[in-house]
């Protein structure tokens, strides 16, 4: 410890010093508790009044005004439409029908209400002569048979047929009936020949397009001639 006077007389004076620089008033002591104690409720306001302007500082919209209510006469309950589980009717598809291809064989024609002549067919008639021979060629009497037929559903009147192949054969027919096959007999040619059915056009056809036909006729094989038995047997 020094002895020295100043360094006694400064010591106590710098303690005092010290000790008021580092005490604080009884005044600013009880505002700054008040200031604590109101410090949360301000922060709490105004993070109310941020929360209220949208958090970007202006305030929101007003609220629209609300609509004054109805009267009771003006309200109307509309029923509100109700949903029916509807089922389809189902509608059958179409059938299909298998047609039958043509054949050449002319079929009955129903409900023209006309007759409708064609050719159907040409035959050879060859008699067979008695043991299977014969004496004489000129004994073979070959003919033709012309066959004609009516597809429609009327009969028709008298007409003629006409045979045409170096000639005209001309064949007559008394008629047919409806849905019915006629022939007569016509002498004998042979080759391509075109059978012309109701060739004066006497009978007023439901077709008169189908008329004509072609028929291929060949000369059949002849007999032999039976042999000359020897003279004394």
């Amino acid at each position: 410890m020094s002895d020295d006077p100043s360094s006694a007389s400064h010591g106590p004076a710098q303690s005092t010093q010290r000790a008021k620089r580092g005490s604080v008033p009884a005044a600013s002591s009880d505002r700054c508790a008040r200031a604590r104690a109101v410090l949360p409720a301000v922060l709490a306001s105004l993070a109310i009044a941020l929360a209220a302007c949208g958090g970007d500082g202006h305030p929101p919209p007003p609220a629209p005004a609300p609509r004054p209510p109805l009267p009771d006469s003006a309200v109307t309950n509309t029923p509100s439409a109700q949903r029916t589980n509807s089922v389809p009717t189902a509608t059958p598809a179409a059938q299909l029908t298998a047609s039958a291809s043509p054949t050449p064989t002319p079929t009955p024609n129903s409900g023209s209400g006309a007759p409708d002549l064609v050719p159907e067919s040409i035959d050879i008639v060859a008699p067979t002569p008695t043991g299977g021979c014969v004496s004489d060629v000129s004994d073979i009497a070959l003919s033709l048979e012309v066959c004609v037929l009516n597809q429609g559903d009327a009969p028709a009147g008298p007409f003629v047929a006409d045979l045409r192949v170096a000639g005209a054969i001309s064949v007559s027919f008394p008629g047919a009936a409806a849905n019915s096959e006629v022939c007569e007999s016509a002498p004998f040619v042979d080759g391509q020949i075109v059978l012309d059915v109701d060739a004066d056009n006497t009978v007023a056809e439901s077709d008169e397009t189908n008329n004509q036909n072609t028929f291929s006729v060949t000369r059949p094989t002849l007999p032999p001639i039976c042999a000359t038995p020897a003279p004394g047997a």
